[in-house]
């Protein structure tokens, strides 16, 4: 990847030492800020967490997920740019996770397993390198265009756990009394020992995440609570550039791609081999599925 990246700034610079530039009137560089949404049916975002806490009904128009992109782009060519940009990703997720054992007392010899479901939220953000090429009679960056995205996205997941709106008896939500605010439960969280204060019955919760019991680490579990990894994608886009004045343009476009990661942690319900049960599995998965099919929405600016 940083060899892909040095290709690039070599070619940027190059361009920009010897190249014609080809761009709007004379001017070379366009700064962009882009955002692209996907379906979100199986995994809510947080705007549909939201409704649900507080028992109100979802709308699937709003069951999507949300790329930005900022980016810098030049004029390669004729008919082709090249551009560079930076990915912001969030998104909240479920995950099952088996190999989850248990002993009804501490001093009890026989070990129990079980699987649970817990909810996390994941955060992905990453560079991506990317070229345009204008179609027909299109010449750049005006017109018709076919665009590849190489993407890096450095996605951290956090099994923090969800909400619900405390209500009583009648179905009214509570507030607090000297705030005001409605009053938040969360569940289906893993708890980090190291922060936060046992809660009851969890101290008898153990991870096993090799195959191998510890007796000596029975707080294995909030290990995989948090975690950081990389995650490679690759996607096309059709679009269209068109500039209503001379300093500013709209970008409409649609991709397809897909990461080169993420597809064990799809289907939830199915035991795989090779350890697929993996909240980094699930985090993935999420970033995958947003990354599919995209549709994008764009406004540049091309200064000087």
């Amino acid at each position: 990847m940083k060899k892909i990246f040095l290709l690039f700034v070599v070619m940027l610079s190059v361009s920009m030492t010897f190249g014609q530039y080809y761009g709007l009137l004379g001017k070379r560089v366009i700064f962009n800020i882009e955002g692209t949404t996907s379906p979100a049916y199986v995994n809510p975002n947080f705007i549909c967490q939201e409704l649900d806490a507080r028992g109100k009904d979802k709308l699937g128009l709003l069951s999507l997920n949300f790329f930005a992109t900022p980016s810098i782009e030049i004029p390669l060519w004729e008919q082709g740019t090249i551009g560079v940009g930076y990915n912001f990703f969030t998104s909240p997720f479920e995950g099952y996770q088996d190999n989850l054992y248990y002993r009804d007392n501490p001093t009890e010899p026989n070990v129990y397993s079980y699987t649970r479901s817990f909810d996390g939220h994941v955060t992905a953000h990453g560079f991506n390198l990317y070229y345009k090429q204008y179609l027909g009679n299109s010449k750049a960056p005006v017109g018709h265009y076919l665009k590849i995205n190489l993407d890096c996205f450095f996605p951290k997941y956090v099994m923090d756990g969800t909400y619900t709106y405390a209500k009583d008896g009648e179905g009214n939500l509570l507030r607090d009394s000297l705030t005001g605010k409605l009053i938040k439960q969360i569940h289906g969280a893993i708890p980090d020992y190291l922060t936060d204060s046992i809660p009851p019955n969890q101290h008898l919760l153990y991870y096993w995440p090799d195959g191998e019991f510890d007796p000596e680490n029975p707080y294995a579990l909030s290990s995989v609570r948090s975690k950081r990894s990389v995650l490679l994608g690759l996607k096309v886009e059709y679009g269209y550039d068109f500039w209503p004045t001379n300093f500013m343009k709209l970008s409409l476009g649609v991709s397809l791609g897909s990461t080169f990661g993420g597809y064990k942690g799809i289907i939830k319900d199915n035991d795989f081999s090779g350890g697929s049960r993996t909240f980094q599995n699930y985090a993935h998965a999420r970033i995958l599925g947003a990354y599919w099919i995209q549709f994008k929405l764009g406004i540049g600016f091309m200064p000087f």
